[in-house]
């Protein structure tokens, strides 16, 4: 089966990276070179750069058996075309959508035109998260030069577009997002920011955290809606309904593909032997944390797996999140742990000797991340292993003996979760023994 994804979100490569962990074919379809940085390089994946019209879509659509839309909400041209083009030859079409987020006291517009009409009658600073696409259309704001701050892409071709336009200097912020609430509140004091132009581009684009940055900071909030798709109901999946269509519907099941990776091992040369190590094993050290100031910022499952676990060692932690399972707030009230019950802050990260990031936001994780390095903290960032500097093992114990398992490049937790149980058995098998014996 070969599968066609129009990616350049992070849906899109949660689709592709599934895909691939499911043995698949995929072909990718990004608009840009940045795009394409995004995906990893994998021996079942074929990555097509550039915008693709109509007539365009349709020999490569006819190639596979499905097709994946996980373009961007606001990308209606795209999104139209891709369901024309995959209704001509006859090849099913399925769209991911971002759910809707919705937030009270903001000005809602209908599109990019409607947002900048309403910006002429207005004064003060404005920030604009809506990209570079249609950065074109400000230039007709009075003032726009020094009134204007557009928050784009970091790309050379992105920067001269802006630059052309006459966005330059300390108007035009060059970062890749979604940001985090704090960073947003940064930018909007930095700024003297008084509107913000956003998009409803749902959870993993950052929306809510801006939203609520711009309410903590007085700022008034432009938004200009989503557009309105012509998919029906059964062609729509959020990320879980997808997995469970692909299972059902063409037998993609998340795999790993370690014995595979083992076997081909010693074909590698002495070079690649070395790099191959380098990507995917980390050196089993056994360390004393033991009265070690550890961060955890999170309060749900994981981050309370993490913390049973170091508090077994007598790690001082410290849990930073707005919400707590009911298990941290019982460790709380025996004063066995500590919780700041507010989002995170860069400032946590102070005199840590570790850093566990756990929250259900990327944006949040990948900054605790960033701060923990810059620290020069151990860091555990849940969603993302590439960002880990260490793995939490499966612990196993008994008499006079503790090891702990990861798997090679901290992927397979299902293999390394059955290896500790069989270890746990074993182990305590040899201690019943002991124990016959002393008796």
């Amino acid at each position: 089966m070969k599968f066609l994804v129009f990616a350049g979100t992070t849906e899109g490569r949660m689709v592709v990276e599934y895909l691939l962990s499911g043995n698949a074919e995929v072909t990718a379809c990004v608009a840009t070179e940045y795009g394409s940085d995004m995906l990893f390089e994998h021996e079942n994946l074929k990555i097509n750069i550039g915008r693709l019209d109509l007539e365009a879509m349709k020999p490569l659509i006819r190639e596979h058996d499905l097709v994946v839309d996980a373009t961007h909400p606001y990308a209606e041209i795209v999104t139209s075309n891709i369901k024309e083009a995959c209704d001509e030859v006859k090849t099913k079409y399925i769209r991911i959508k971002r759910s809707s987020l919705r937030f009270e006291n903001v000005i809602e517009v209908e599109n990019t035109e409607k947002a900048v009409e309403l910006l002429k009658s207005t004064v003060g600073n404005v920030l604009v998260t809506t990209g570079s696409k249609e950065l074109h259309k400000y230039i007709e704001v009075p003032n726009y030069k020094e009134r204007l701050f557009p928050r784009v892409l970091p790309t050379v071709a992105v920067m001269e577009k802006c630059s052309e336009l006459g966005f330059e200097g300390k108007n035009l912020i060059c970062m890749q997002g979604p940001f985090s609430f704090e960073m947003n509140c940064a930018m909007l004091k930095q700024f003297n920011i008084s509107y913000m132009v956003t998009k409803d581009t749902g959870t993993a684009g950052g929306f809510e955290e801006k939203v609520k940055a711009a309410k903590e900071n007085g700022v008034k909030i432009i938004l200009i809606k989503r557009p309105i798709e012509a998919v029906d109901e059964e062609e729509s999946f959020d990320m879980e309904s997808l997995k469970t269509y692909l299972s059902e519907s063409y037998g993609i099941v998340q795999i790993h593909k370690d014995k595979k990776a083992d076997s081909s091992y010693r074909d590698l040369s002495e070079k690649e032997r070395v790099k191959h190590w380098k990507e995917s094993m980390f050196f089993p050290l056994f360390i004393d944390i033991k009265d070690k100031n550890i961060l955890v910022v999170g309060g749900g499952t994981i981050a309370t797996r993490r913390v049973n676990t170091l508090i077994k060692f007598g790690a001082k932690v410290k849990v930073v999140s707005p919400h707590i399972s009911e298990e941290l707030r019982e460790l709380e009230g025996k004063n066995l742990i500590e919780v700041v019950s507010r989002n995170y802050n860069s400032k946590d990260i102070k005199d840590c000797f570790l850093v566990v990031a756990a929250t259900n936001h990327r944006e949040v994780n990948c900054l605790v991340g960033a701060d923990a390095k810059e620290a020069g903290a151990f860091i555990s960032v849940a969603d993302c292993k590439e960002e880990n500097d260490f793995y939490f093992p499966a612990v196993f114990e008994a008499e006079g003996i503790v090891g702990g398992l990861v798997s090679k490049g901290g992927a397979n937790h299902s293999l390394v979760r059955k290896t500790a149980s069989k270890i746990r058995k074993c182990l305590q098998g040899e201690e019943i023994i002991q124990n016959e014996k002393k008796d």
